[in-house]
């Protein structure tokens, strides 16, 4: 579809930057539209699309802005719009964002001032929110957007949620690319590869139910609450194009032992979940998946895959850590940025964010509460069986 055909969807538009300089539009297009325009940038993560970004926040309390030079999309942001109920002040949220690398084009720094002045006029001036951007983990890219925040006026006040993230060099020549790999997760592959696995990639909606059985299980050994937006799943499904995302599983004699999900499309493609069965463990299931995951990527163009953070499991954080080997990046978070003009921004920016805090430490002290109690059960159980003997 055709640049024209997609602004054609939008209902409305309006500028909020000086006349004769750019124009945006604003909150005029279908969700499908607006992901059929993301397709035509390198830089678009999964907060970004409305697939994925509205069905975990409701789409409710998303709204969007595409920057135009000319009529043609040179940036734009999805953004979820946070506010305490009842109260006249909130929180314009862009994460992973804004998007403004055109996929063919030079990366234009004027492009990502632009779209930030239009963010500020609309979310800041227009609508007296707190405007917060947290860009996405990038090798070349992060420290740069980092650089044109601070310059346009943003100050980082959080380190952002989330952890480090691991991403992994991709390129044409799968033997540089093996090679590049750490010496241990190589002997893991190879050792995998003699296993009779088999990786395959699958129509999406078709390997959906084996993925949540998958996942059930794994929720089932590990003893935790699962939290992850699988709901998100059928409409990311439904609405991306089909090129845009991969479901990989892993077989032996017949029966799925590992699965994982991922979201390609720009120049980083993104891992969003995975799941591996008992039996899979002891095959290194994990390590022929994400081999073949990323042999895959890489013949696609892709420059890097992004594996994700490695919160609070050493064993996930080591595995990731020699899939990125030498010339990969494990990348700190740039942070929250943050721009409050007024003192109701302000004051929205501090509501929020102290909220969150209070949730966030709420809930790791009941995680805490709740891995304590199933170590407590794990040593009972023995003594009655024993008991019982």
């Amino acid at each position: 579809m055709s640049d024209a055909a997609v602004l054609s969807d939008f209902a409305s538009s309006h500028a909020a930057v000086p006349a004769g300089g750019p124009s945006i539009a604003v909150d005029g297009l279908t969700p499908a539209a607006w992901d059929r325009l993301t397709g035509r940038f390198a830089d678009v993560s999964r907060f970004q699309t409305a697939a994925y970004a509205d069905g975990l926040r409701g789409p409710g309390r998303m709204s969007h802005l595409v920057l135009l030079r000319d009529g043609d999309p040179v940036a734009g942001a999805r953004v979820a719009l946070m506010r305490p109920p009842g109260l006249p002040v909130g929180v314009a949220y862009v994460k992973g964002g804004p998007f403004w690398r055109r996929h063919g084009r030079a990366a234009d720094p004027d492009v990502y001032r632009e779209i930030l002045v239009a963010l500020r006029a609309e979310y800041g001036d227009r609508r007296g929110l707190c405007l917060t951007v947290c860009p996405s983990p990038h090798p070349d890219y992060q420290e740069i957007e980092a650089a044109l925040l601070r310059e346009s006026g943003f100050r980082r006040n959080r380190d952002g949620a989330g952890n480090d993230s691991f991403l992994m060099r991709l390129g044409p020549d799968a033997a540089a690319l093996r090679a590049d790999l750490s010496q241990k997760w190589r002997y893991n592959l190879k050792l995998a590869e003699r296993n009779g696995l088999t990786v395959r990639f699958r129509d999406p909606m078709e390997a959906l139910p084996e993925f949540h059985a998958l996942h059930d299980a794994l929720v089932a050994r590990k003893r935790f609450v699962g939290r992850e937006a699988l709901h998100t799943l059928p409409a990311l499904f439904r609405q991306l194009p089909p090129e845009r995302v991969l479901v990989a599983t892993v077989a032996h004699d017949g029966e799925t032992v590992a699965a994982a999900i991922v979201i390609a499309g720009g120049d980083v493609a993104h891992y969003l979940f995975g799941a591996t069965a008992d039996a899979g463990l002891s095959l290194r299931a994990g390590y022929a998946l994400h081999w073949g995951i990323a042999c895959r990527l890489a013949a696609s163009g892709a420059a890097w895959y992004d594996l994700g953070t490695g919160i609070g499991n050493p064993g996930l954080r080591l595995f990731k850590q020699g899939l990125v080997g030498r010339s990969g990046r494990v990348l700190a978070s740039a942070g929250e940025f943050d721009h409050a003009a007024t003192p109701r921004a302000i004051l929205g920016g501090r509501l929020l964010y102290g909220l969150r805090d209070i949730r966030v430490r709420t809930s790791g002290q009941y995680a805490h509460a709740r891995t304590r109690l199933q170590a407590g059960l794990r040593r009972i159980a023995p003594a009655r069986s024993v008991a019982g003997a």
